[in-house]
């Protein structure tokens, strides 16, 4: 099931750390408490770097990881159902 597949809100907020492995739950959005760049990998693989999130941004993606390299702000909390 997708995000898609899921309407309304999480069920469960989870403080995030950056490292360069897979989260044991992949999350359905995150909010980056931080101004700056975001490395991601998304559940469909793709590796992106978002530039110059700004500080209380939420991106509504199914992310798989949050990468230490490559990524500048800290302050992370992943969505869950």
């Amino acid at each position: 099931m997708t995000i898609h597949d899921k309407p309304g809100s999480a069920k469960r907020l989870v403080l995030i750390t950056k490292a360069d492995a897979d989260l044991v739950n992949p999350i359905r959005g995150l909010y980056v408490g931080d101004a700056g760049n975001v490395r991601v990998t998304t559940v469909g693989g793709d590796d992106v770097v978002i530039p110059s999130v700004p500080a209380g941004t939420i991106i509504p993606a199914e992310i798989k990881r949050v990468w230490a390299a490559g990524t500048v702000p800290t302050g992370f909390v992943g969505f869950y159902d």
